[in-house]
């Protein structure tokens, strides 16, 4: 637990001000994750209908009545339309999670090769003065 907490505060140091970045990006890997959950608990269901399996779904009787689906085949068109909704708005929200986690890393490395840099050059005059 100690070193996770001195591996924390390193952390901390090498980001600076960047750090305040850090929750909204694990904001959007919760988000990310979610979707993931909502498209995967969707394919049981969605296959359970298309095979005939009947079984008592009060979720799928709730949907059924309140979009006013009365034909099998509206029903499987539907679902199959939800889903592919479902997984189309997770790749968008991975698209731009992905493209926030890239710009966030792509400007670190920018400021800690800056930041070595500046290190290197005033190492280099000291040497120099001495």
């Amino acid at each position: 637990m100690k070193g996770a907490f001195l591996y924390l505060k390193k952390l901390s140091y090498i980001l600076g001000e960047e750090k305040r970045k850090t929750p909204f990006l694990l904001l959007l890997f919760s988000i990310s994750s979610i979707f993931d959950v909502i498209g995967i608990s969707l394919i049981g269901p969605y296959l359970s209908l298309i095979l005939g399996d009947s079984y008592d779904n009060k979720i799928l009787e709730v949907l059924i009545e309140s979009f006013s689906l009365n034909n099998y085949n509206q029903i499987v068109i539907g679902g199959g339309l939800l889903i592919i909704a479902i997984f189309s708005l997770k790749t968008l929200v991975l698209i731009s999670v992905n493209y926030a986690i890239f710009s966030f890393c792509n400007n670190q490395v920018v400021i800690l090769r800056e930041k070595l840099f500046n290190l290197n050059n005033n190492f280099d005059n000291i040497n120099q003065n001495n």
